[in-house]
């Protein structure tokens, strides 16, 4: 908490309070305005131990939650004192809070403490909240986390985090089937916490909930809020992030999510379809590291479970009929706890369905459940295809690359009738330019890389550019260049004996380079001499070479390499 006038200079006007919130924003499931209390949990509702109150301060309104369990002797003891044979009685209680308030007639909930998200109902959550703001207002330079579902029945996430931030492509995402779940980083926000620096804001974003630092006080609580509907109401994400907004979800009562709902009933009821799986939901990941146990309630049936598992989640609804299965797994409610004896929960309740994937065909087209919602798997290939490349194409490079000029027909040997300016003379020209360095040819071997070894780049630049050429009239050609250049970095940063030896190389021409002394941020750029010298762009690349030159561009990139690609003239 930041206290009001604290390190101030008396000149300066005074800071307002603020606290570092968790703000959900939630829908109305009435036609007007619902009783606030309906977005409570209905076992708080009843609780003694927890106070229900009403309030209207300085222009602010809505109903606060607040309470604690009672106190407990804390779940660790018993294991200290088995450990070491003395008394150990430790007392905690849990605290919660939960604030409801409407601002421009859209509602939003605050929770406290580590209950605050177990009294809000997650039923009304609005799960696009989180990952909207933050699309529309983090700085695309300074991001520090991506957390991504993949969109397969396996139920895999890819989670990056780089403290120092980065720009996006320094992630090396996979864009194509990637359903982004959590991005945190900074933003320059016009919010209360900072009136009166430039400094950034730091801002984690969840699918359903945003934390920043908001006000304490009800007008400049109002103000934050309104800047922050500033920010949703946008009608465009940033250049930068509008990829995560790409797989839209399908429309629950479209005809697409209406036949994948019927194809999904049919499979919930073989426990082993090996079209289902289950994932972790994004909300739970800070915590399912400590949780012992689960608690699986439906209705009045509660089931308890040492883990989770797709049959532990489906048994809830084994025996129903099929469409009454998907509207069942979406009231089943499972609470994690810290202890078996599910004293001590942690984690937000989650809904059933936040815990399901699915992956189904419907006529031609294949659709991803994730987190109760359909997703068109492949619908926005081509456009972000497009995308990724025409970046890629317009991104500039201190390289300098010569046009490859005709030579005259050779009259003899295995190469008669074939230009004399072929690779290996563009190369040694490309080479003879101040500061590069010849390596094409030039073969590195390892007890590893026996017989050919490996070639690692055909010139280097004068700022560690790992410079690849190659002449290509059809994919094959390309294909081979990308994986190379993989290779080649790969090698670099995990083989010490080759590392060692290039760097030897590099050495002996010029023992001031930069690479001499640290491998760090490598910059691969591709040189491609087209048909005619063509310049490359997304319509003049080979398709084949397009996906490959993608799919190489990211492994790159997720070892700290810069790409580039430098279109050859031809003269």
């Amino acid at each position: 908490m930041t206290d009001e006038n604290q390190g101030e200079d008396s000149a300066k006007p005074p800071r307002t309070a603020t606290w570092w919130s968790s703000l959900h924003r939630l829908i109305d499931p009435t036609d007007g305005p619902a009783n606030l209390r309906t977005f409570v949990r209905a076992k708080y509702l009843h609780n003694d131990n927890y106070e229900i109150r009403e309030f209207s301060h300085d222009g602010l309104t809505g109903l606060l939650v607040s309470g604690a369990n009672p106190p407990e002797r804390s779940e660790w003891c018993p294991a200290a004192q088995g450990l070491t044979g003395l008394r150990v009685s430790v007392n905690t209680n849990q605290t919660g809070g939960l604030l409801l308030t409407r601002s421009t007639g859209r509602l939003y909930a605050l929770t406290y403490g580590s209950l605050g998200h177990h009294i809000l109902d997650p039923a009304y959550r609005d799960d696009d909240f989180g990952v909207g703001f933050a699309v529309r207002c983090l700085d695309e330079n300074d991001v520090t986390r991506f957390r991504s579902e993949i969109m397969d029945r396996r139920g895999r996430v890819e989670d990056y985090t780089m403290l120092g931030g980065s720009d996006v492509a320094g992630f090396g995402l996979d864009k194509f089937s990637s359903l982004v779940r959590r991005i945190c980083g900074s933003a320059h926000l016009d919010l209360t916490a900072k009136p009166h620096t430039s400094r950034a804001v730091r801002v984690e974003c969840s699918g359903h909930a945003i934390k920043l630092p908001l006000a304490t006080t009800p007008v400049q609580f109002l103000t934050d809020l309104a800047e922050i509907e500033r920010i949703c109401d946008k009608d465009d994400p940033l250049d930068g992030l509008a990829f995560v907004q790409k797989f839209r979800k399908l429309n629950k009562n479209s005809p697409a999510a209406l036949a994948a709902d019927q194809i999904l009933a049919k499979l919930l009821g073989n426990l082993n379809n090996a079209r289902l799986g289950i994932i972790l939901p994004d909300n739970c990941v800070d915590d399912y590291g400590t949780a012992q146990s689960f608690r699986i309630t439906l209705g009045s049936r509660t089931t308890a479970v040492g883990d989770i598992d797709l049959g532990a989640l489906l048994a809830q609804i084994h025996g129903r009929d099929e469409h009454r299965r998907v509207p069942g797994l979406q009231q089943v409610r499972i609470t994690m706890y810290k202890d078996q004896e599910q004293t001590v929960p942690v984690g937000p309740e989650t809904r059933g369905t936040d815990w399901l994937v699915a992956e189904v065909e419907s006529g031609d087209n294949r659709y991803y459940y994730g987190q109760g919602c359909w997703h068109e798997i492949g619908a926005w290939y081509l456009d972000t295809l497009r995308e990724e490349l025409d970046e890629l194409f317009t991104a500039t490079t201190d390289v300098t690359i010569p046009a490859w000029t005709k030579g005259r027909r050779r009259t003899s040997g295995s190469k008669q009738g074939q230009d004399s300016h072929d690779e290996d003379w563009f190369n040694h020209r490309v080479a003879k330019q101040a500061g590069y360095q010849l390596f094409d040819k030039q073969n590195f071997v390892t007890s590893f890389y026996h017989g050919g070894g490996l070639e690692i780049c055909d010139i280097l630049g004068p700022d560690c550019e790992l410079i690849c050429v190659k002449k290509a009239t059809s994919s094959a050609p390309l294909s081979h260049l990308f994986a190379q250049a993989v290779n080649a970095v790969t090698v670099l940063r995990t083989d010490k004996e080759v590392a060692k030896k290039f760097r030897d190389s590099v050495a002996s021409h010029n023992p001031d380079h930069p690479m001499v002394h640290d491998i760090g941020t490598l910059k691969v750029v591709f040189a491609i001499l087209l048909n005619g010298g063509k310049e490359i762009t997304t319509d003049s690349l080979f398709p084949f070479s397009q996906i490959s030159l993608v799919r190489s561009m990211n492994e790159l990139r997720r070892m700290n390499a810069e790409v580039r690609v430098v279109t050859i003239k031809r003269s």
